[in-house]
């Protein structure tokens, strides 16, 4: 599952790649060791339009949010066998730090990785 998805986010680049993340399994179970969330935070963005380019895969649901200052976007897929790339953009007026979160819904593990990209060409 993380081969397919480091695979799918290396074949994207939008724009202007600020970060590329590579695989994480993730799991929304009492097991010990499960990690449900994965939160990556602490970029200082200028003001513009950003896109987070998410994958995941298998056969549970993962919810993506991205967030640059005060300006928020979020939602839920499911994910499936082969990685399909899920967009999520948001445009920040003023700018601020920026957080990716990408979080496991249900039981069954999936693996999630992302790219986030400047879509005004500056960050």
């Amino acid at each position: 599952m993380q081969a397919a998805v480091d695979q799918a986010v290396d074949a994207v680049h939008e724009s202007a790649p600020i970060l590329i993340a590579q695989a994480d399994i993730l799991s929304n179970s009492d097991d010990a060791g499960s990690q449900a969330i994965r939160t990556d935070q602490g970029l200082a963005l200028s003001a513009g339009s950003y896109l987070l380019v998410a994958f995941c895969v298998g056969s549970g649901r993962m919810t993506a949010r991205l967030s640059v200052g005060q300006a928020t976007a979020h939602l839920t897929v499911a994910c499936r066998k082969v990685p399909v790339p899920v967009r999520l953009s948001v445009h920040a007026p003023r700018g601020g730090v920026e957080t990716v979160q990408l979080a496991a819904v249900d039981r069954q593990p999936v693996a999630v990785a992302y790219e986030l990209a400047s879509l005004s060409g500056t960050w």
